[in-house]
């Protein structure tokens, strides 16, 4: 019994129509590509003009002005803080926040650099530092900075600029 062939003689001579008529569509850009316009004698530039040479002196004194835009260095965006009630909502919905019930807290340790704590039952934030000064700021649910119990600060304004950059750790470590 023979074999119908029709189906793979069908196939090699679609194949053959489709590479002849790509190679015949390629080879008509490929041409029209490379065809430069003529340059006619109006508009070709004079050969009497000698550009200009730089000295030495000239480049030290020029000013170098960035012309691509990658040069030019852009300011980085300033990073907003939220106020402390926004970083309680935000720590305590956070996914890496630890809620230990039977103390009633949220923990996060971020470590050697700060730990942080919400104590549900005194609605109290505690942000304390793991660095060498060991600064801990403790800040009630309406983001007011309270003082610990048996210290004593010396002024309110120099603890609470000292507390921003721990709440600014910490809001950067939870938007990661």
């Amino acid at each position: 019994m023979v074999q119908p062939y029709w189906p793979v003689r069908a196939l090699f001579l679609f194949l053959l129509v489709l590479i002849f008529n790509g190679c015949a569509t390629v080879t008509e850009t490929a041409q029209t590509e490379t065809t430069e316009p003529e340059v006619t004698a109006t508009e070709a530039p004079e050969a009497t003009e000698a550009p200009e040479t730089a000295t030495m002196e000239s480049a030290e004194t020029a000013e170098v002005t960035p012309t691509a835009p990658e040069e030019v260095a852009q300011a980085p965006e300033p990073v907003t803080i939220p106020t402390v009630p926004e970083l309680i909502t935000i720590f305590k919905g956070h996914p890496h926040t630890n809620y230990r019930h039977a103390m009633g807290q949220y923990a996060l340790y971020i470590g050697t650099v700060l730990d942080a704590k919400y104590d549900t039952a005194k609605n109290t934030l505690t942000i304390a530092s793991e660095t060498e000064e060991g600064l801990t700021c403790v800040f009630n649910q309406d983001g007011q900075l309270l003082s610990e119990p048996g210290e004593e600060r010396a002024e309110p304004e120099a603890l609470q600029a000292a507390c921003e950059p721990l709440v600014a750790e910490l809001y950067e470590a939870l938007s990661e």
